[in-house]
């Protein structure tokens, strides 16, 4: 991506454009929540060995090799049953530090993100065993940067790993002079000193870096408003997809009017301009009914329509223009209507009587 294209991305990234990148695999991770996970479960573990458990695994450590010369290894039996004896003793003992250590692995990765399978991301690419290519990889900007956080983050844990050196060098140096029973004690002591500076310092190191992930995740996925309208048309329809399906539908609806013209009983008409055509038959009950109206073009239709199924006209242009605007079709007409409407009908009527 040239720096005219980073320029150009000013948009924040959409929710599809977020949940695209999340389907492709595409997501904000830090390994350095793993390092710091690692090293936190290893204090973890550490502590769960102590006291009678890492007793316990002295005291057959010491007995196996006190009667090792009594073990009979004359057959294959012999030795599996020395080796299931040795494991199993050593599972009671290790489990608890390893399921630690495999639970920390899953709480760094799953709380970072939701977890998801990814098929592509398991699917072997030939092009990463390009050496040209790795090779442009690793001498990217991105690449550049990851090189210059490993050094910085290397920077800081040797720092206060060489302070918390310093500061026991005295302890360290004494321990030549003193009495040799008190050694493990200050070595355990410097090692957990230690072993918990660089854990603090790596979490706070992976907080910082989660951070920076997200951030530069969000960046690396910014829009152009190009590429932001192009999506809302996506999402809301290309409006001149959306206008021609509208007349697509409007012509629909109309040529249904038209066909429905044939139940009319009688047409009002002005004489060219405005067409209703009203239904109105006695055993129905009710009022009479609007099935249809249009102006122009459409009330040339209607008209059409009504000569052709031999559909009474009535060209009457204040009454078919003020009931065109008050009454939509399917509709009852309003009871100011009744009386023009029921003198219409009684002409009619006496016509096809006559």
């Amino acid at each position: 991506m040239s720096e005219r294209d980073d320029e150009a991305r000013t948009e924040e990234p959409t929710e599809k454009k977020t949940n695209d990148a999340y389907e492709r695999g595409d997501m904000p991770v830090s390994r350095d929540v793993a390092v710091a996970s690692s090293i936190i479960a290893m204090i973890v573990a550490a502590a769960a060995m102590q006291g009678d458990r890492s007793r316990a695994m002295l005291f057959d450590l010491i007995a196996f090799l006190d009667h090792a010369g009594d073990a009979r290894l004359r057959s294959s039996g012999d030795w599996t049953d020395l080796i299931r004896g040795i494991g199993g003793a050593s599972f009671v003992v290790l489990w608890p530090p390893a399921a630690i250590l495999v639970v920390a692995s899953l709480a760094a990765a799953f709380l970072q993100n939701r977890p998801r399978f990814i098929a592509s991301r398991i699917t072997p690419d030939w092009s990463r065993l390009s050496p040209a290519k790795g090779f442009a990889r690793l001498f990217s900007r991105r690449g550049l940067v990851e090189f210059a956080k490993a050094g910085a983050k290397l920077a800081l844990v040797s720092a206060s790993a060489w302070l918390v050196l310093h500061a026991a060098f005295r302890s360290i140096v004494d321990m030549a002079t003193q009495d040799p029973v008190l050694a493990p004690s200050v070595i355990q002591s410097f090692v957990l000193r230690l072993v918990a500076t660089i854990a603090v310092v790596t979490a706070l190191v992976a907080l910082a870096d989660v951070a920076a992930t997200r951030f530069s995740w969000r960046k690396r996925l910014r829009m152009t408003r190009q590429e932001l309208k192009d999506e809302m048309k996506q999402n809301d329809g290309d409006p001149a997809v959306k206008g021609r399906l509208r007349s697509l539908a409007r012509d629909r609806a109309r040529r249904r009017m038209i066909d429905d013209v044939n139940r009319a009983t009688l047409v009002l008409v002005n004489p060219i301009h405005y067409a209703v055509a009203l239904r109105y038959v006695r055993e129905e009950g009710g009022a009479p009914v609007v099935v249809a109206k249009g102006r122009e073009l459409i009330a040339l239709k209607i008209r059409e329509r009504a000569e052709m199924e031999q559909i009474p006209i009535v060209e009457n242009p204040p009454l078919v223009r003020a009931m065109y605007d008050a009454v939509e079709i399917n509709q009852l007409i309003p009871p100011e209507f009744y009386r023009a409407i029921a003198e219409i009908i009684s002409v009619i009527s006496r016509r096809t009587s006559a």
